[in-house]
């Protein structure tokens, strides 16, 4: 078929209708007849038609801000990468009349609160969430369904909470894997071996995420194993390297929940014969898997997230498309002999 830009008129008079019933039913608005709506699909079917949605948004004089609330990434890789994938998203859609505005929520439940609060005094179009601090925040995500303002959840979901989309991954399911594969590197030791759960700068009744990775993994070691010990260290703030250096020698592996296995490389180096399991492509993290400090990655892809999540709500922003309730991102699983083909 001839690819030249057909206009309403063209369309119209090959349909045979109006070209006001051309526009409703392309717009989606106002009452058409079934047998009028038919005929104008068939020819907009036969010629492949394709609108300017650049122009339709610019008719419209229309534009929307979307409010970005994310932990500070200025020294952080993981929320770096994330943002990268926001701002790849965002240089696609400008066009459209999306417009980003950033907030760093702070670290403590009061300023990560009073951000928030001070977001929603700006009547935002749609907010990006990377969630926190979600019991002293609950009210917040109350009144944004009781306002009707669309939002999305990025890496941690909540439960009890009517979000527009999550976008991360299965993180029961993540903590199975990643027990499947500490299975696999420890069984040499098995059944008396000792594994450690530990968690570095988060506090997990904050990250629903990291909580559900051990339940994860965890329960896959339940079904299989009885007679293996597993212990969990949280470490909110900085290590204990002293107390890390004690348990790792007596350690068989070392499941990190989150991206900040790096933090501890030299102590890791220290004892290789730990089988060490983490996650994320962080620059630091690929080079301790290349050298084979650590053995296995699972990558949670936090730039994908970032995109995923200023696509999905413009699309509804400007086309009112439904968002689907949760965009589960594939467990990516690293070793050295493939993580080349990730980079």
């Amino acid at each position: 078929m001839d690819k030249r830009n057909f206009t309403i008129k063209d369309i119209a008079s090959m349909a045979d209708v109006s070209r006001g019933t051309v526009d409703r039913v392309l717009n989606n608005r106002g009452k058409v007849s079934e047998k009028a709506r038919r005929k104008v699909e068939e020819v907009l079917q036969r010629i492949d038609y394709r609108p300017n949605l650049i122009a339709r948004t610019l008719k419209n004089h229309r534009s929307f801000t979307i409010w970005l609330l994310t932990p500070d990434y200025t020294n952080d890789r993981y929320w770096q990468q994330m943002h990268q994938g926001v701002m790849d998203a965002y240089a696609e859609l400008e066009p459209f009349g999306i417009r980003i505005s950033s907030v760093r929520m702070g670290s403590t439940a009061d300023t990560y609160y009073q951000n928030f609060s001070s977001v929603l005094q700006n009547s935002p179009d749609a907010l990006v969430i990377v969630p926190f601090f979600t019991d002293t925040c609950f009210n917040l995500y109350r009144e944004l369904e009781e306002r009707k303002i669309p939002f999305v959840l990025l890496n941690s979901p909540i439960k009890d909470v009517d979000y527009g989309c999550f976008i991360g991954q299965d993180y029961f399911m993540s903590g199975r894997t990643a027990a499947y594969f500490m299975d696999i590197l420890t069984r040499s030791v098995a059944p008396k071996r000792t594994i450690l759960i530990l968690h570095i700068g988060v506090q997990t009744e904050n990250a629903t995420h990291v909580e559900e990775k051990e339940i994860g993994f965890l329960d896959y070691f339940r079904e299989r194993d009885a007679s293996s010990t597993f212990e969990i260290i949280r470490f909110e703030a900085e290590l204990d390297m002293g107390l890390l250096d004690h348990k790792l020698s007596k350690t068989d592996g070392l499941f990190i929940t989150n991206s900040k296995t790096h933090v501890a490389e030299d102590l890791l180096r220290k004892h290789p014969s730990v089988k060490i399991i983490g996650y994320d492509m962080i620059p630091e993290n690929i080079e301790l898997l290349r050298e084979g400090t650590i053995d296995i990655l699972l990558n949670q892809n936090p730039k994908l997230q970032g995109y995923h999540g200023i696509s999905i709500v413009t699309e509804y922003l400007l086309y009112q498309r439904e968002m689907p309730k949760n965009r589960l991102l594939p467990i990516d699983v690293l070793t050295k002999e493939n993580v080349s083909g990730y980079l």
